[in-house]
């Protein structure tokens, strides 16, 4: 919560009262129109002797303060993605850039609130241009080509289509006073400067940028950059990195690999090989986030191999990456497993089951937990599951989304937990089986609270595991499962 303190200074003269109301909000610092003000004037009230001033806060559940809340975290952790770049502690730099993006693209999660950026990641960005522009800079000259292509994607959208080169020459001078006295800053503002000015010429009002042409062909250091640049689709075309570049240099042998794959796959030929090479290349020089990037936007949905599935686990693993990017590996390495639940993919479930809940998306929470279920059925093996359903709040989680679905984690719990071979004690799950099924019954729920209901009687336990089966089977064919979970 950002709090927003409002304030009311009423003042009467006659018959006339002079009113004063305005608002401020501790985020004022880094969000735009974080504070109001109004004056009026109102005829025909009472005549006193004094003035009265009437403080109170907002209320930290209306949408306006949700959304300021989710702006200031978005601003907050690209700004911290400046200060670790400059503290030279990159894991924690391209965790926090990363965030930013995951921020502004798909939005927040603010506790149980989910707050999707649909519609306002230009309005969001707008708020942190200066820090994401700066941050895009050390991106990509921290060798973090495609993560620096997202902060410059969202640097151009925060721009919007009427800036003019003064608005741009407005963003880093002078600095935002969230990075001014910042030692060691001004160097990177300078180059971010000259950055921002070749990404800004993409929009109308803005001088057309000189030299773009020198990126297309790059040496090693230049490359990262070059790719940031076309990524965020500022070059025209792909930019290429010039033979002889890598020699003895291990991070560009990993450019080279990049290069290799890229260059094949913009003439429209996709080599799975070179994929898996070039992600086992950026992982082993240290660059776990844009192998997971390269892994889950550029692998072709039929690519699965041993190689790229233990790729791909191995990622999913690293601390650096944002819960949204863990969760696309996780999709990936779930995708390509195969028909069977083992031990493994157990474990992989469980992780992308807990990935998802972080998401501002909950939608992709719900389709894990529907897929581990459709594979629990087809193995017979219900531990995975089983372990989801008793999570603290797993049915209240999906109650928040709509009563079906609340009856629907309600009877996958009551299941999983038969069919894992435990008994099933109804006692700290009634109050969510009256609410759906005897307090506020529905036609809708019928199915699943009959099934419910006899899951919770004193019937004979192969009975109830009968019932299990076929009120899951009925609830799969109801939701229409995807065969494999999604990723963004």
């Amino acid at each position: 919560v950002v709090p927003k303190l409002l304030f009311t200074y009423e003042e009467p003269s006659g018959e006339r009262l002079l009113r004063v109301s305005g608002s401020l909000s501790l985020g004022a610092g880094l969000l735009e129109k974080a504070a109001s003000a109004t004056l009026g004037v109102a005829v025909g009230a009472e005549s006193t002797s004094s003035g009265r001033l009437t403080t109170s806060f907002a209320d930290p559940h209306s949408p306006e303060s949700i959304e300021e809340a989710s702006r200031y975290y978005a601003h907050v952790v690209a700004l911290s993605a400046a200060h670790h770049f400059l503290g030279a502690d990159r894991d924690r730099a391209v965790l926090a850039a990363s965030r930013a993006v995951a921020a502004l693209v798909g939005g927040v999660r603010l506790g149980e609130q989910a707050v999707p950026a649909s519609g306002r990641t230009a309005k969001w960005a707008a708020d942190a241009v200066g820090a994401l522009a700066v941050a895009g800079q050390q991106a990509a000259e921290a060798g973090q080509a495609f993560l620096a292509g997202d902060l410059w994607t969202l640097v151009l959208a925060a721009l919007g289509e009427r800036t003019t080169d003064r608005d741009v020459a407005a963003v880093l001078s002078p600095l935002p006073f969230d990075l001014r006295a910042v030692a060691g800053i001004e160097p990177v503002a300078r180059r971010a400067a000259e950055t921002l000015a070749l990404v800004a010429s993409k929009r109308p009002c803005t001088r057309r940028a000189q030299g773009l042409d020198a990126l297309l062909s790059v040496d090693c250091a230049s490359y990262p950059m070059a790719l940031a640049l076309r990524a965020a689709d500022v070059l025209p075309t792909l930019p290429r990195l010039r033979q002889g570049a890598e020699i003895g240099r291990p991070r560009c042998a990993a450019w080279r690999a990049l290069d290799t794959f890229l260059s094949t796959a913009a003439e429209g030929r996709y080599d799975p090989d070179a994929l898996t090479g070039a992600v086992a290349m950026l992982r082993k020089v240290g660059n776990p986030h844009d192998a997971a990037v390269l892994l889950t936007r550029q692998r072709h949905p039929q690519h699965c191999s041993a190689t790229l599935t233990e790729l791909g686990r191995t990622l999913s693993r690293e601390s650096a990456l944002e819960e949204g990017l863990r969760a696309d590996l996780l999709s990936v390495v779930a995708n390509c497993s195969g028909d069977v639940l083992d031990d493994a993919l157990g474990e992989d479930l469980l992780r992308l089951e807990q990935a998802t809940r972080a998401l501002a998306l909950p939608q992709r929470n719900v389709a894990a937990v529907l897929f581990t279920t459709q594979m629990a059925l087809r193995s017979d093996r219900w531990d995975a599951l089983r372990r989801m359903t008793r999570e603290p709040g797993f049915v209240e989680r999906w109650l928040r989304l709509g009563p079906e679905l609340g009856a629907g984690a309600l009877l996958l719990h009551h299941a999983a937990t038969l069919l894992a071979g435990e008994a099933l004690d109804g006692k700290p799950t009634l109050p969510q089986y009256q609410l759906l099924c005897t307090t506020f019954p529905s036609p809708d729920r019928g199915p699943a609270c009959s099934a419910l209901g006899l899951l919770r009687s004193g019937a004979p336990v192969s009975d109830k595991k009968r019932a299990a089966r076929a009120a899951v089977q009925s609830l799969l064919a109801q939701a229409g499962t995807p065969a494999k979970p999604a990723g963004r």
